[in-house]
């Protein structure tokens, strides 16, 4: 990704390919570790085009691995209100959510995963979105009863599901 920054940058810059070369070079710096140069980058491609959700995906994690939370989160909920049935959008709300010590709504964020993931008709990410509310009560709330008794029922609702399997056992 390093030997495509240079060319990206300059592409960047034209018209043309501003918002195409801007969310690939923005990749490349959350690739290489560069998180300040995936904001400023992912932010130009969002004046250009507001609703460009890829770019507001992009910041937002640069966001968090630069430990900006609240202006992740800012962008997170930015992201889900444009996207309100993405299932990737909401697992991150709710993961800096959790981090940010914001419960109430994490919990409810993560109840929407649980919800989103069993409507996705894939029985891996259904799994997965009965699990992430499980581990939430687990992990986010610290409350061992409420996150086992969710564990046993992502297992029943997905008796073949290896994660569920795995987590359920743990």
């Amino acid at each position: 990704p390093s030997l495509a920054v240079w060319s990206l940058e300059k592409s960047a810059k034209s018209e043309e390919f501003a918002v195409p070369s801007g969310l690939l070079l923005a990749s490349a710096f959350l690739s290489i570790n560069a998180p300040e140069d995936a904001i400023r980058v992912s932010s130009r491609v969002l004046e250009i085009d507001p609703e460009r959700a890829a770019a507001l995906r992009m910041r937002s994690h640069a966001y968090l691995v630069a430990g900006q939370k609240e202006d992740a989160l800012v962008d997170a909920r930015r992201m889900r209100e444009m996207q309100p049935d993405d299932y990737q959008a909401a697992v991150m709300l709710g993961s800096i959510l959790t981090d940010l010590g914001e419960l109430d709504e994490a919990e409810k964020t993560y109840g929407e995963v649980k919800d989103l993931g069993a409507r996705s008709g894939d029985p891996g990410v259904a799994a997965r979105g009965c699990l992430a509310l499980a581990n939430f009560y687990d992990v986010g709330r610290k409350d061992k009863d409420r996150a086992e008794k969710q564990y046993l029922d992502c297992l029943a609702t997905y008796p073949t599901e290896p994660l569920a399997l795995q987590l359920a056992t743990q």
